[in-house]
């Protein structure tokens, strides 16, 4: 979990490397949102979507996808961060 500040970085981070990218590897459902998700109170999360017309939209964890694609680690990504931007 991240601090509001902290998810909307990683969002600005990360959008530009995972939409267009596969929600699951080899499927052909791929990302075209990533968005901060208020877990509770001052909790947020990263999530990737893949919006879908019928049904329920999908969406992963940023963590997740930023493993299977061989991204840079949130927590690394933080860790570099000066606090700014966001």
């Amino acid at each position: 979990m991240y601090s509001y500040k902290e998810a909307v970085y990683l969002v600005d981070y990360y959008k530009d490397k995972v939409i267009g990218k596969p929600i699951i590897p080899s499927s052909k459902k791929l990302i075209d949102l990533v968005e901060v998700e208020n877990r509770n109170n001052d909790s947020y999360s990263v999530k990737c979507v893949v919006t879908e017309q019928k049904g329920a939209n999908l969406f992963r964890d940023i963590h997740a996808i930023s493993k299977e694609l061989e991204l840079t680690e949130p927590k690394a990504v933080l860790s570099q961060w000066d606090g700014n931007g966001a």
